[in-house]
């Protein structure tokens, strides 16, 4: 497989970013992305074995998950491709892609799923070689996206701070590790500059700056995905909105951002995000052991942590 035809994906949490720079990427003329995620992973389509015929009923099971239908496959057609390629795991993952990318006529197939980043090993055993650009945002922004409108809960901040930290974690090593493979960038980055932002990641995937299809999302009729109502006033870049007026900070109780601060601050302070500095309440060393203490042992754990 050589570079013109290596596969791109897109990984990151939630929120972060990840719809729109598959946007962009899949308004290029040579990348083919589906206009909505495949969560392969998440949907726990890897079967252990699997014969030719039980392979194919679970491939067609996948041709009729609700986004992969968006995605305007014929499925009679899919399922006669699938006859010259091996019953395995990797094919269910596979032709889909690729079949996608014929439906399109451009060269290159690519893909976006949340936490795809989390999935490196089986991306290089099935794949050899890939691309990866995975999203960061800052930890307060992205939860008060995730989360709008949502009651506070110091252990839902906990679990999801937890997630976030892997997750950036594994995008600050990779790329220092492996920086023709994998590509992090900041939200904040691609609102606040889009036209540079895109050109260093067409110049790490090795295609074409398109600017007016791809700051312009020309391949999709959805622009907009915030969690937000989009304020008349924003601020755009082509199709890309790079304010809202929205203050997300502001959106998310100050104890849940006292845990963020806690269990994300060493990877966010090395991506330049501010985090806060105030002493920490007693709730967030509480939201804790109630989170990894088992339950016999939490009121013991609960009186140490208060004396």
């Amino acid at each position: 497989m050589g570079p013109g035809a290596t596969p791109v994906y897109v990984g990151g949490i939630n929120r972060s970013g990840t719809t729109l720079m598959a946007r962009i990427l899949g308004s290029s003329s040579v990348l083919a992305v589906p206009p909505s995620e495949f969560l392969f992973f998440g949907r726990r389509a890897a079967p252990e074995r699997v014969d030719r015929a039980g392979f194919e009923r679970r491939l067609a099971e996948i041709l009729r998950w609700p986004r992969v239908r968006e995605w305007g496959l014929d499925d009679a057609d899919v399922l006669a491709r699938s006859r010259s390629w091996p019953a395995s795991t990797r094919s269910l993952f596979l032709l889909p892609l690729e079949s996608y990318r014929a439906r399109t006529g451009k060269p290159r197939l690519g893909e976006k799923s949340v936490l795809n980043e989390f999935r490196l090993d089986a991306l290089r055993a099935w794949l050899g070689d890939y691309r990866l650009v995975q999203m960061v945002r800052d930890p307060v922004a992205a939860y008060a996206s995730t989360y709008a409108g949502w009651s506070p809960d110091l252990r839902r901040a906990l679990r999801w701070g937890r997630l976030w930290h892997a997750s950036a974690t594994i995008g600050l090593q990779r790329s220092l590790d492996e920086p023709a493979r994998h590509r992090l960038v900041r939200y904040e980055d691609l609102t606040r500059d889009p036209r540079a932002t895109v050109v260093g990641v067409a110049e790490f995937l090795r295609i074409e700056f398109e600017e007016e299809a791809m700051l312009g999302l020309v391949a999709y009729a959805t622009k907009e995905n915030s969690s937000f109502p989009v304020a008349a006033t924003g601020a755009y870049d082509h199709a890309i909105r790079r304010s809202d007026g929205v203050d997300r900070r502001a959106a998310v109780h100050p104890r849940e951002r006292a845990v963020l601060a806690t269990v994300c601050g060493p990877a966010a302070r090395r991506l330049g995000y501010e985090v806060e500095t105030r002493p920490r309440p007693a709730a967030v060393a509480v939201a804790r052991v109630l989170e990894d203490t088992r339950p016999r042992r939490r009121l013991r754990a609960l009186l140490a942590t208060l004396s």
